[in-house]
């Protein structure tokens, strides 16, 4: 998307946050002066967690697609630049500049269409372990499953 000016940009992203937030907390928001920086604290803890538990299984995560799972042990491995598999999920046929729209977000990286999109199993099992913890994962999840929790292991 784009945005005629910078102030446009956050005017439009403030809109999105104050349209997620519970209604019961709108008020909250308005008044407390501190909200912004509570709110970005709270969102960089988050994503640090969610972070941590993606590379803890990364191997796992990515391995229908057959990638080495060693590649995600180091931020800095050389061997990222020149892996075909890797940048084929990365880049529009493993080529050229980065794009927003990665491969990876699509069912089939190969075939990037519009109904396959964010409905990878990439992604499936990312938000599966936010949800439910590595575990899931595993298959070795215990006691009574909740409704709409899936009653067997991620493959």
């Amino acid at each position: 998307m784009h945005w005629s000016s910078p102030e446009a940009k956050l005017n439009c992203t403030m809109a999105e946050l104050y349209w997620c937030v519970p209604k019961d907390l709108h008020k909250s928001m308005e008044k407390y002066t501190l909200f912004d920086s509570l709110f970005h604290t709270a969102v960089s803890a988050e994503c640090s967690n969610i972070i941590h538990a993606i590379k803890g299984c990364a191997g796992i995560i990515f391995s229908m697609l057959k990638l080495d799972p060693s590649l995600f042990t180091s931020q800095t491995d050389i061997r990222k630049q020149d892996n075909k598999d890797l940048l084929n999920l990365l880049k529009r046929n493993g080529e050229g500049d980065y794009i927003q729209l990665v491969p990876v977000l699509f069912v089939r990286p190969d075939a990037m269409t519009a109904d396959e999109f964010l409905k990878s199993p990439v992604l499936i099992k990312i938000v599966c372990i936010k949800m439910y913890g590595k575990r899931i994962l595993s298959g070795k999840v215990k006691g009574q499953k909740a409704r709409g929790q899936l009653s067997q292991p991620l493959k």
